[in-house]
């Protein structure tokens, strides 16, 4: 939901839950299930990374650049998956947070679960209740606009973000056939 209100696509969903539960199970395994979490987080967030980094600095179509990394992934994982535990399909079975068996009783004792039912009001807060939401939804509403924030930095160290329009030393406008001579005149 982030990333759509941002303006990106989220077609790569898959590859970032199949490098973070792979670096999850590598990270539980050699740390327990705490360790697992913050390596399972790490391996998300890097998946992300590489695909905002693909699609906004160096501009490459979303679509193909999810698929790539979706791809990327499953091979990925497959090719460690063999390299640390000696099968490609799954992981050896790794210790969770809570040994009390199945039911509600487990689902109730695991912080994951509370952890996630916390996460929604939290980044509902966040998109709909700050200034960074407010930019973010801006920016995926019309990232042409994006362009035009520029950054004003003063001497004492200060800065603050403004939209040209407002700027005291904005220029005329770039576009040749919105000047104030016409070339039809």
């Amino acid at each position: 939901m982030v990333s759509e209100r941002g303006g990106m696509i989220a077609l790569t969903l898959e590859g970032y839950m199949l490098i973070a539960a792979f670096t999850a199970a590598l990270g539980s395994h050699a740390g327990g299930p705490w360790m697992g979490l913050l390596t399972g987080i790490a391996g998300g967030v890097a998946a992300a990374l590489l695909y905002g980094v693909c699609c906004i600095r160096y501009r490459a179509n979303q679509v193909v650049v999810g698929i790539a990394i979706n791809l990327f992934a499953i091979g990925i994982t497959r090719f460690f998956l063999r390299l640390f535990f000696d099968s490609s399909s799954n992981s050896p079975r790794i210790p969770g947070f809570t040994e009390t068996g199945t039911g509600f009783a487990a689902l109730a004792l695991n912080p994951m679960i509370w952890l996630g039912l916390l996460s929604l009001p939290a980044v509902g807060w966040i998109l709909f209740r700050t200034p960074f939401g407010l930019r973010l939804r801006a920016v995926g509403e019309h990232p042409a606009r994006h362009s035009r924030w520029v950054c004003r930095c003063s001497a004492s160290g200060g800065s603050r973000w403004q939209s040209p329009a407002h700027s005291p030393d904005w220029a005329a406008p770039t576009s040749r056939w919105t000047s104030t001579s016409s070339p039809m005149a």
